[in-house]
C-alpha cells in the first residue's frame, strides 16, 4: 500500500505503523475495505488525571 497527499508526497505502510507506534498506538493495523480503500488503525492510550 502506498499512500499520496495532496502536497504530493507518498508513504509506505511501513512509514505509518512505524510513526504510529513510535507515538504511542497499539494493535496497529491494517483493515481492507471494498474496492481500492485500505485503513490503517490503532488504539491510542488516553491519560487520566
Amino acid at each position: 500500500m502506498l499512500v499520496s497527499t495532496d502536497a504530493g508526497a507518498s508513504y509506505s505502510e511501513f512509514e505509518y505503523i512505524h510513526w504510529m507506534k513510535a507515538v504511542g498506538f497499539t494493535e496497529v493495523c491494517r483493515i481492507n475495505l471494498p474496492g481500492p480503500s485500505e485503513l490503517i488503525v490503532g488504539l491510542a492510550a488516553i491519560a487520566v488525571t
